[in-house]
């Protein structure tokens, strides 16, 4: 019936305007709380290539993707096409979503799906991936999100909680 796909990136990252190491990603953190909520296990959007652990090294590289519009080679992702609602996590990279999850929704057909897109982030919010979503999926229905700061992706469960209410989820 529902799925949570996410795509999350752990090492160093910026945490309140320092670099820190995190071993799990800010999104993954966000996704597990959701799964756990609805009794489901979250599906990783997960690049062939590992991004570096090394925050500015992924930041150079993001970058360029971005610029290029580079379509990210991902594994398959191994969920049921039939689920009706979509979980879509992503944290804001250069305003909108990795080009990882671009490559993921072009790859597959969610039309006709209801898409709850939650992003984590540092102050940007959705910036323009609602934007960029709508237009990789003109034939689904996108649905409100849940921004999450990413500083704040362990202490979620009380936004996650009050969203999957207002979608009668949980």
């Amino acid at each position: 019936m529902v799925a949570v796909i996410y795509f999350s990136r752990r090492g160093k990252n910026k945490q309140d305007g320092r670099c820190q190491y995190i071993n799990v990603g800010n999104t993954e953190v966000v996704a597990q709380k959701i799964g756990l909520t609805l009794n489901v296990k979250p599906i990783e959007i997960k690049p062939l290539q590992a991004y570096p652990v090394d925050y500015f090294e992924t930041k150079a590289r993001s970058h360029e993707e971005y610029l290029n519009g580079t379509q990210v080679p991902i594994a398959p992702v191994d969920f049921d096409i039939t689920d009706n609602l979509i979980i879509l996590g992503f944290p804001n990279w250069w305003g909108t979503m990795p080009q990882a999850v671009k490559t993921f929704l072009t790859k597959y057909d969610l039309g006709g799906k209801k898409i709850y897109p939650f992003v984590t982030h540092e102050g940007s919010q959705f910036g323009k991936s609602l934007d960029d979503l709508k237009q990789l999926t003109p034939d689904s229905l996108i649905m409100k999100g849940l921004p999450v700061r990413g500083t704040r992706a362990y202490k979620s469960e009380s936004s996650i909680k009050n969203w999957l209410e207002n979608m009668n989820l949980n």
